[in-house]
């Protein structure tokens, strides 16, 4: 999912299903679940366009969710978002792993990375400079910048 959904602003939310369950074939019935797993099951007849920020993501994800995906990619989902929109987006993203889900978060929000995940990798100037298990305590933010500082360092020696 980027950090914008693909959605149609002029339909509602099970009229953008609608169309994403026809094009990959799947159950009809697996709509009314997606929204319900999103909570976005009240908005009736509600266009897209009238989403607040958090809905459209809501609605985004529940998109990708239609056809039971193993892995979720996230690219900066709670972008843009008021506080009450990030935390629901965050319950939301913590429920995937029960569901069996795999999420994959990128983010440049070192502090939200933080409260989502339970293994990091740190990608700086397109090699990957760590990857490990985050424990509650460890300082992501230090984290980042020793690889970021190592890696331009490494350039500016190999530059």
């Amino acid at each position: 999912l980027i950090e914008n959904p693909p959605i149609y602003e002029n339909l509602s939310a099970r009229e953008n299903l609608k169309v994403r369950q026809l094009l990959l074939g799947t159950d009809e019935n697996r709509i009314d679940e997606v929204l319900q797993i999103v909570s976005l099951t009240n908005t009736g007849k509600k266009k897209a366009g009238q989403f607040s920020l958090g809905m459209k993501q809501r609605l985004g994800i529940a998109m990708a969710l239609l056809g039971e995906p193993e892995l979720l990619i996230l690219d900066e989902p709670t972008n843009g978002l008021d506080p009450i929109g990030i935390e629901e987006l965050r319950e939301l993203i913590r429920s995937f792993p029960e569901q069996g889900i795999t999420v994959i978060l990128s983010s440049h929000i070192l502090s939200e990375v933080q409260l989502l995940a339970d293994k990091v990798g740190i990608i700086s100037g397109g090699i990957l400079g760590y990857e490990g298990a985050l424990k509650q305590g460890d300082n992501l933010e230090d984290l980042f910048m020793n690889v970021v500082r190592k890696n331009w360092k490494a350039g500016e020696i190999h530059g």
